[in-house]
């Protein structure tokens, strides 16, 4: 059942059964999560009990799964891979994998993610789009490398400019990014 966007970040709703069912309500403004699922977007409660459930985890798995050139990097938080979609790290690893990606599972340490993050990233499209710009991030100290590149990106947080224009097309975001020349 989707509910419009309370205040806290988890509450508890009664079901029709009368049972107490935990809910999710997925944060709006973050860029990156900006890239997540279309749910995320609107800012909605998802309770987790619900027959919505089943099509929520495959639209999101579906999202963060379908990489490629518009969109070579993605990222769940553990919490969520393991809480939301009910799967374990190895599991949604070897999701990543068979899709044909790469995945990396970066702790709170390591990533600017709370409860740290599974990123999965089509390592031969982020390649292909760090050359392209291998000018400009050099410029920026940025490596060039795609699991370095990711690691980075999870690590600190990057405000505008010409390296965030590369981050966002990498997360499929390029609204506002401005494209090299060539």
């Amino acid at each position: 059942m989707i509910q419009p966007a309370g205040g806290a970040d988890r509450e508890q709703r009664v079901n029709k059964t009368g049972k107490v069912s935990p809910c999710f309500r997925a944060r709006r403004g973050h860029p990156r999560l900006a890239v997540g699922t279309a749910r995320a977007q609107f800012g909605m409660n998802i309770c987790m009990s619900d027959p919505f459930t089943a099509s929520w985890k495959d639209d999101t798995l579906r999202s963060h799964l379908a990489l490629g050139s518009d969109k070579c990097v993605s990222y769940l938080p553990i919490r969520t891979v393991e809480v939301h979609l009910k799967l374990s790290l190895p599991e949604y690893l070897a999701m990543i994998e068979k899709a044909g990606h790469r995945g990396l599972v970066l702790g709170p340490d390591c990533c600017r993610v709370n409860s740290g993050a599974v990123y999965a990233f089509s390592e031969r499209d982020l390649e292909a789009l760090l050359h392209a710009n291998r000018d400009l991030l050099a410029r920026g100290g940025w490596p060039d490398k795609p699991e370095a590149f990711v690691r980075r990106v999870a690590a600190e947080w990057v405000e505008e400019g010409e390296v965030q224009d590369v981050i966002r097309r990498a997360f499929g975001d390029d609204t506002n990014a401005s494209h090299p020349e060539g």
